[in-house]
C-alpha cells in the first residue's frame, strides 16, 4: 500500500507536504507561471510562515511577486495581493523596514495609475503609518496619519463623500491618536480623542463617542498627574449590587468578579462582596462545584491585586485542599487553580512553595499524560523558571534539559521552539557559573541552525545574543564583541537603522564595549544610538534625554580616566575626543 502520509509542513523531515505536491502538479498540468500555480505558492508560503518558518515565506513571495510583475504589472490585481502576503511576512520576520519598502513601492505604483484607487490608496497609506510606527519612527507615523487625514478631510471636501469617507477619517483619527501616546505627545492625543468624540456624535455611534472622551479624560489625569484607577475612571464605581442578588452559579457576577478583581480590588467594599457572594453560594452548592472554585480564584485574584499575597496563597490553598479531597477531582481545574497559586507564593516571596504547587501539578498531570504534554511542558519550563528565581540555577538546567528532550520527540530538534529551550538552558548554566558549557551549546546550536536556515533571521539573531551573554560571562571578551557587532550589523541590515531591535542590538554592543574598557568605540555607538531616537522622537523624548545623559557620563568618565593616567605618567592631554 502506498504512503499517504504528508507532513504538515512543507519541505519537512516527512517528505514532501500537501502544498508541495499541490505546487508540483498545479506546475505539470498549467505550467510554473500560471494563475493556479502561483496560488499554489501563495499557499505553500502561508503554511510555512505558520509552521514558523516566515524567512521561508518571504522568500518563497519574492518569487512569486516577481512572476505576478512580469505577467500582470506591478500594479496588476495579483501583483497587489501577492506584495501583501510578502509585506505580512515580512512584519513576521522582523524585517518591517523591508515591508516599509515594499509598501512605498506600491504606494507609487498607485500614484501614478490614471485612476488611482481611492480605498486602495488608503489602505496602503494607513499600513504604510502602522509600519513606520513599527520600525520605531514615532514621528514618521504621527506625520503619515496626519498626512493620511488630510487627504481624506481635502477629498471629502471637494467630492462631497460623507458616508465611506466619513468611517475611514474617523479610523485613521483613532490611529493618529494612539501615534501620538505612542511618541508622548498626549496633549496631541487628547485633541485627536476629542475629535474623534465629535465624529462619532455625528456618525451617531454614543457608545463609540463616549469611550473616547473617556480616553481623553484618562489622557488628561495623566497628564496632570492624578492616578486612578482606570476602570473607575472609565465606567465609575464597581456595580457590587450585582453581587449581592447574584443567584449562585450565575455567569454575569463571575464575569463582573473577574473584571472587579483585576481593575478595582483596592476599591471599598470589593473583597468583602466577594466573600458574602461566595458565602451565599456555597450555602446551596458543593464546595467543588465549579462556580463556586471560579468565584474563589477571583477572590484570591482580588486580594492579590489589593496587595495581600499571602491572602490570595492562603486562599489557593485551601482551595486545592477542597478539589483534592472531591470524590471526582477535576483535573482541569486542579491544573488551574495550582498555576494561579505558584504565581502568588512567588509574589508574595516563597519560591520554595510556589516550587512545591508547581511540581505537585506536574506529577499529577504526568499521571494521565505522556512528558510531551502541552501542560506538562508549560508546567516544567514554570519550574525551572520558578528554581532559578529562587536561586538554585543548577536544578533549573536540569529541568531544562528533561524539557528539551521531551520537546524534540513531538518537533524538529532544530526548530525555533527547541532552540529558545537551549537558549534558557545557557542562561540557567551561565547562572549555575557554567559560562563555557553554556556558550558550547549554544555554538553547536546556531551553527546547526544556520547551516539548514541561513544567518539571517530571527532565531540566529537571538541565539548570537544568548551567545555574546554566554561569552562575556566566560571572560571571552573578544568573542562576545564580536558576536554583538555581528548581531547589530545583520539587524541593521534586515531591519532597518531605526527599528527597535537594531536599536536594541546597538545599545548592547556599546555596553559591553564600555565595560571591556574600549571606552571611545563604546562612546562613539552609543551617540549614534541617541542621535537616531531624536530623530525618530526628538531630542525631549525622556528616551533621548537618558541616552544622552548617559553619552555626557561616559565622556566624562573616560577623559578623567585619560588625564589621571597622563598626570601618572607625565605626559600631555588628548587630542582629539569622540
Amino acid at each position: 500500500m502506498a504512503d499517504t502520509h504528508l507532513s504538515d509542513t512543507p519541505g519537512g523531515a516527512d517528505g514532501p507536504s500537501a502544498h508541495d505536491l499541490a505546487v508540483t502538479e498545479a506546475a505539470r498540468a498549467h505550467g510554473p507561471e500560471h494563475a493556479r500555480t502561483l496560488a499554489a505558492r501563495v499557499r505553500r508560503a502561508d503554511a510555512l510562515g505558520q509552521a514558523g518558518a516566515a524567512w521561508r515565506a518571504v522568500a518563497e513571495l519574492r518569487e512569486v511577486l516577481d512572476v505576478e510583475t512580469r505577467g500582470g504589472g506591478a500594479a496588476g490585481a495579483r501583483a497587489v495581493k501577492a506584495r501583501a502576503r510578502l509585506v505580512h511576512w515580512q512584519v513576521a520576520d522582523g524585517r518591517a523596514d523591508q515591508a516599509l519598502a515594499t509598501m512605498e513601492e506600491l504606494l507609487a505604483l498607485q500614484l501614478a495609475a490614471e485612476r488611482p484607487d481611492r480605498k486602495a490608496l488608503f489602505d496602503t497609506r494607513s499600513r504604510i503609518a502602522d509600519l513606520r510606527g513599527s520600525t520605531g519612527d514615532a514621528r514618521g507615523a504621527v506625520a503619515e496619519l496626519r498626512a493620511v487625514l488630510a487627504w481624506l478631510t481635502a477629498d471629502d471636501a471637494t467630492a462631497g463623500e460623507a458616508a465611506p469617507a466619513g468611517r475611514q477619517v474617523l479610523a485613521t483619527r483613532r490611529r493618529l491618536a494612539h501615534s501620538l501616546e505612542a511618541a508622548g505627545d498626549l496633549a496631541g492625543a487628547v485633541e485627536q480623542w476629542g475629535l474623534l468624540a465629535e465624529g462619532y456624535d455625528a456618525a451617531p455611534d454614543a457608545a463609540r463617542a463616549s469611550a473616547a472622551r473617556g480616553q481623553a479624560e484618562l489622557l488628561r489625569a495623566r497628564i496632570a498627574g492624578a492616578p486612578g484607577p482606570a476602570y473607575e475612571a472609565l465606567t465609575g464605581p464597581p456595580r457590587l449590587e450585582l453581587l449581592a442578588d447574584a443567584p449562585p452559579g450565575a455567569a454575569d457576577a463571575l464575569k463582573a468578579m473577574g473584571r472587579m478583581a483585576q481593575e478595582c480590588a483596592t476599591s471599598p467594599g470589593v473583597v468583602a462582596a466577594f466573600r458574602g457572594m461566595i458565602a451565599r453560594w456555597q450555602a446551596g452548592l458543593a464546595p467543588d462545584a465549579p462556580p463556586v472554585v471560579t468565584a474563589r480564584t477571583h477572590l484570591a485574584e482580588a486580594l492579590g491585586q489589593a496587595g495581600d499575597r499571602g491572602a490570595a496563597a492562603d486562599e489557593l490553598t485551601d482551595l486545592v485542599d477542597v478539589l483534592l479531597a472531591a470524590a471526582q477531582p477535576a483535573p482541569a481545574l486542579l491544573y488551574a487553580v495550582r498555576r494561579r497559586l505558584a504565581h502568588w507564593q512567588e509574589a508574595a516571596g516563597d519560591h520554595r512553595a510556589a516550587a512545591a504547587t508547581v511540581a505537585a501539578a506536574l506529577d499529577t498531570q504526568l499521571e494521565h499524560s505522556d512528558s510531551s504534554h502541552p501542560h506538562v511542558l508549560a508546567l516544567r519550563a514554570r519550574l525551572a523558571d520558578i528554581h532559578i528565581r529562587a536561586g538554585d540555577p543548577a536544578a533549573g538546567a536540569r529541568e531544562f534539559r528533561l524539557l528539551i528532550a521531551a520537546a524534540t520527540r513531538i518537533q524538529d530538534a532544530n526548530s525555533p521552539q527547541v532552540l529558545a529551550l537551549h537558549r534558557r538552558l545557557a542562561t540557567a548554566l551561565v547562572a549555575a557559573g557554567r559560562p563555557a558549557e553554556a556558550a558550547g551549546g549554544l555554538r553547536k546550536a546556531l551553527a546547526t541552525w544556520t547551516a539548514e536556515h541561513g544567518p539571517d533571521n530571527a532565531e540566529a539573531t537571538a541565539l548570537r545574543r544568548s551567545l555574546a551573554f554566554a561569552l562575556e560571562a566566560a571572560d571571552d571578551r573578544a568573542g562576545a564583541l564580536g558576536a554583538l557587532r555581528e548581531t547589530w550589523l545583520r539587524e541593521e541590515e534586515r531591519r532597518g537603522p531605526r527599528h527597535p531591535v537594531t536599536l536594541a542590538a546597538l545599545r548592547s554592543l556599546a555596553q559591553a564595549e564600555h565595560n571591556a574598557g574600549e571606552f571611545d568605540t563604546a562612546i562613539t555607538h552609543l551617540a549614534e544610538l541617541h542621535a537616531r531616537r531624536c530623530a525618530a522622537v526628538g531630542e525631549e523624548h525622556p528616551d533621548a534625554r537618558a541616552l544622552a545623559e548617559v553619552v555626557a557620563e561616559w565622556r566624562g568618565s573616560r577623559d578623567r580616566d585619560v588625564a589621571r593616567r597622563a598626570r601618572r605618567s607625565g605626559g600631555g592631554g588628548r587630542g582629539n575626543p569622540a
